[in-house]
């Protein structure tokens, strides 16, 4: 015999005495379509970026550069006492009611710079509301100018190869920005060489990927060993923000141009997809169930992926 009871929202198949199936009944919110934006919105954000070293198996920054559209503002290591005061004199610049809800971009956030960066944040404030996902900072809201318990301002921090995944030298190459410049690398992971050094261009040696041509030209450019170091850093350093800003500048504005949305509140290519998706691609009259909680993760249990093996 075969019979259902009803508890709540829970139903129970019985077959022959047995339990045969559970089910529980969940109510689901659904997906309702995005609309476009009025406004082209692209001018609240800042790149930044930090230039290192790696002295006897330890990485360290000597320079930090921040962008935000018309003014590069660098900070050098051998102008502070060490390289955590240098870095909190960098953020400590972007605290102020200008910048209130920027997105501050660094190509590789959630992987490099921001472990240099998440301890000073967390030491300038004790708010700060990190967004984690698949162990990678999605974005990270940072609170500042605190003021009668309550914090007035906000920066939200992001990793910009999550939103444009490839080095920064093929995008600029494939936005047609201007490109990053050269610079050598090992030369600062000497032990020996000193952040103000002046005197010859480094062999080539010293450079990565870089042809016998170009580094003639590189060495051409200066002249009576009046190569300088920190000159070199800075120029390398903010030629990078620079570049960035300008890629997403662009990208942004090609996005708004196809589609009528603005990128600034997507962290993440795959959230901007589908926000496109909603706005542009949706199917009316379906209902796509918007799936949370323990109704995801009951699903997720279910499922397993398929394995592949190729043979030639």
């Amino acid at each position: 015999y075969n019979f259902i009871r009803t508890i709540n929202n829970q139903e129970y198949l019985f077959k022959d005495g047995n339990l045969h199936l559970k089910s529980v009944n969940r109510i689901s919110k659904f997906m309702k379509p995005r609309k476009t934006n009025v406004y082209f919105r692209n001018t609240n954000f800042i790149t930044m970026d930090l230039e290192t070293r790696t002295l006897e198996g330890v990485m360290q920054p000597i320079c930090v550069s921040v962008y935000d559209g018309k003014i590069v503002k660098s900070f050098y290591l051998s102008d502070f006492d060490n390289e955590y005061l240098m870095l909190s004199a960098s953020l400590e610049y972007l605290m102020h009611r200008k910048y209130h809800n920027h997105r501050v971009y660094l190509h590789n956030f959630s992987y490099f710079d921001g472990i240099f960066l998440l301890r000073i944040l967390s030491d300038l404030s004790d708010k700060i509301d990190p967004v984690i996902r698949d162990n990678r900072i999605v974005d990270l809201k940072f609170h500042y100018s605190k003021s009668n318990n309550k914090y007035l301002y906000t920066l939200f921090f992001r990793d910009s190869y999550l939103l444009l995944p490839s080095s920064l030298r093929d995008l600029a190459r494939s936005f047609k920005v201007e490109d990053k410049s050269v610079f050598p690398y090992k030369f600062v992971n000497n032990l020996e060489i000193q952040l103000d050094y002046k005197g010859i261009v480094p062999g080539i040696s010293y450079f990565d990927n870089i042809s016998q041509e170009t580094y003639n030209e590189y060495v051409a450019s200066y002249s009576n060993n009046n190569w300088n170091l920190r000159d070199e850093v800075l120029k390398y350093c903010e030629q990078d923000v620079i570049t960035l800003y300008q890629i997403i500048d662009k990208f942004s504005k090609e996005i708004y141009d196809m589609f009528n949305l603005n990128i600034i509140d997507n962290p993440t290519l795959p959230s901007l997809a589908f926000l496109i998706f909603r706005n542009k691609f949706m199917p009316k009259n379906v209902d796509i169930p918007i799936i949370l909680g323990d109704t995801y993760l009951d699903m997720k249990d279910g499922y397993t992926g398929g394995t592949v093996d190729v043979y030639r």
